[in-house]
């Protein structure tokens, strides 16, 4: 296993190990997170995920955001996905989507010939109370005027969009231990969506994820 430490991974490694990431089904011959993490208490999972995210967002400017979900009356995306809102799959379904859509419009043909994606980190909570929502990052793209007034409206118009809160984020090291607290969580490692993260800077030209 190449490593000891989560700072040596890729989002590649991580990415393919994100099935196994519930404790409860690791399989430690195929995942080497899984092998790294297996055995772990929540608290040891945090200690060592906060360096490595630490080290790939603690140079960037980027937006904290959290985020709640209800059918505001805009319609439909697309004009065909009708999400099932109290569903974990659907919820994070919108999430990935806005993700792509917002790097769409920063980076434009490079975003969809090339995969390339703006910084982004999401994590779900409230689910045991029936009140899902995340909280996140999301990197800034310098080359569009007025980036953060532009997703604010995106937020603010989107079909599926409850109450929501966007602001630079100035610390990122408080930020990332907020995200990554225990309470109003069911499992710290599948409630963080691997799917959706990617480092800023992040290029998948084969990731059909995203």
């Amino acid at each position: 296993m190449p490593g000891d430490d989560l700072a040596t991974l890729s989002r590649k490694d991580v990415l393919a190990a994100a099935p196994r990431l519930d404790s409860r089904h690791y399989d430690p011959s195929g995942s080497l997170v899984g092998n790294m993490l297996q055995g772990t208490i929540n608290r040891n999972a945090r200690e060592r995920l906060l360096p490595w995210l630490l080290d790939r967002w603690k140079d960037q400017e980027a937006l904290a955001f959290s985020l709640t979900f209800s059918a505001n009356g805009h319609g439909a995306i697309g004009g065909a996905f009708r999400p099932d809102l109290s569903r974990r799959d659907d919820l994070q379904a919108i999430v990935r989507r806005l993700h792509r859509d917002i790097s769409h419009a920063a980076y434009g043909h490079a975003a969809r010939r090339y995969g390339r994606r703006l910084g982004f980190l999401a994590v779900w909570e409230g689910f045991q109370r029936w009140h899902p929502h995340c909280h996140g990052l999301l990197e800034i793209c310098k080359s569009r005027p007025q980036f953060e007034q532009w997703v604010d409206q995106v937020l603010r118009s989107h079909p599926f969009v409850g109450e929501y809160d966007l602001q630079p984020c100035t610390d990122i090291r408080g930020w990332l231990r907020y995200l990554l607290k225990f309470r109003d969580k069911g499992e710290l490692l599948q409630d963080i969506d691997w799917i959706a993260c990617h480092v800023p800077g992040h290029r998948a030209p084969n990731d059909n994820h995203s």
